[in-house]
């Protein structure tokens, strides 16, 4: 999924990030445990773009997705 989806309809990727199952092999999709303040993005690292994407407004509904740098899920 890259940027432009994610824009356009976040909610496939959503749907993944808050099922049950996922939430069980990688957690909540949420940046707790970081200071006040602290640059995190939603899994709580801080692995992210510091401002909006060009092109994305920085108030944008899914920003937190959207400035991922990158989306890899990997179980082995």
């Amino acid at each position: 999924m890259h940027r432009q989806a994610i824009k356009t309809d976040s909610s496939q990727l959503r749907r993944i990030i808050s099922s049950p199952d996922f939430i069980k092999l990688f957690g909540p999709a949420s940046p707790s445990g970081r200071g006040q303040g602290a640059r995190c993005n939603v899994f709580g690292h801080d692995d992210q773009l510091k401002v909006a994407p060009k092109g994305v407004a920085k108030d944008h509904p899914d920003i937190d997705l959207l400035k991922l740098r990158s989306i890899a899920v990997v179980k082995k």
